[in-house]
């Protein structure tokens, strides 16, 4: 087992970020009533400070020496006589990362391995894994870009009363950031939480002194990158749709598990009591809530608690609620 190394850093630098937002809403000529709305915005972060865990360390790691062998073979270099510098101050992976020097039965298993696999999956040979730093870095940038979308319908009045439609959307364009400089970019668009389309809809009825309303949330698909398999095993499987078969920044195509999509609703009844002297209810309003309606569970993923914090997930079961108000 590699050492975890975890310590403070004397040497980091305060974040610094550039932020550019716009936005537009535009009102139906002829149906005020309607009414949509689109804001872009996107910011720029330098010398970002994050705490890098051990599997992240690890895969960035894997993405760099994959790269780099993949630009020596491109080059004419065969595979067998990749030099990636382990064990040495030239080492191309992750400076975060310290590993041994290669030993013949390190040689040995990547024949082995490369054996079994075509030319653009085989790997240079590298040492076995010393020790990982944890620590907080200063990434040397991030950016992030998106589209926010908004549309809001008042319906007619009627004699059975009116109802108002709400709808919201995310749209992610840009997530990437850059460990060194020089670095290669890293994008984040769909992996690990970061999902490219979110949103919720909804709406609310009233009529007289009761009022009813509706919200979905949604949240997109995304990659999974701790829980990766191999191209042989993906084709064995019939290429099931929970594999995404992508090529990463390092220009080395990945197969991993693909966290499926989210959705879950909730609706509520209210009704309030007129205001009369002398009433017990008087002023009184009375609220049944349900959340989750569908008691629908968060997707699985790679995680302690087999789903991903944060991710648009809800890992309460369904839940009523009853709340009653009075005004004084």
């Amino acid at each position: 087992m590699p050492v975890v190394l975890r310590q403070g850093n004397e040497a980091l630098k305060p974040e610094t970020a550039r932020s550019l937002s716009a936005g537009l809403a535009v009102s139906v000529p002829f149906y005020r009533d309607l009414t949509f709305t689109v804001d872009y915005w996107r910011i720029r972060q330098r010398d970002v400070i994050a705490s890098v865990t051990v599997a992240s360390q690890l895969l960035y790691d894997e993405e760099l020496l994959d790269g780099a062998v993949r630009k020596a073979v491109t080059g004419g270099t065969p595979v067998a006589q990749v030099n990636l510098g382990s064990g040495t101050p030239a080492y191309v992976g992750n400076p975060k990362v310290v590993r041994d020097p290669i030993t013949p039965a390190d040689i040995a298993d990547y024949q082995a391995y490369n054996a079994t696999r075509p030319a653009d999956q085989q790997r240079a040979p590298v040492g076995a894994v010393r020790s990982v730093v944890t620590d907080y870095v200063n990434l040397a940038g991030r950016e992030t870009e998106g589209l926010d979308f908004g549309v809001e319908l008042r319906l007619p009045r009627t004699a059975f009363g009116q109802g108002t439609i709400r709808g919201d959307a995310g749209y992610l364009l840009t997530a990437e950031t850059q460990a060194d400089a020089g670095a290669p970019r890293v994008n984040n668009i769909n992996r690990d939480g970061r999902t490219r389309f979110r949103g919720n809809i909804g709406g609310t009825w009233r009529v007289g002194r009761w009022s009813a309303g509706w919200i979905t949330y949604y949240y997109g698909t995304y990659v999974d990158t701790g829980a990766s398999t191999t191209k042989e095993i993906y084709d064995a499987l019939g290429r099931p749709d929970y594999i995404s078969s992508y090529v990463d920044s390092g220009g080395v195509r990945r197969y991993r598990y693909l966290v499926t999509a989210f959705a879950t609703h909730s609706a509520y009844l209210n009704y309030a009591f007129p205001a009369k002297r002398g009433s017990l209810l008087s002023d009184t309003s009375v609220r049944f809530r349900v959340n989750n309606v569908a008691d629908a569970e968060p997707p699985l993923a790679d995680e302690d608690s087999g789903y991903r914090r944060g991710a648009g997930t809800n890992p309460r079961g369904r839940v009523f609620e009853a709340q009653v108000s009075r005004r004084f």
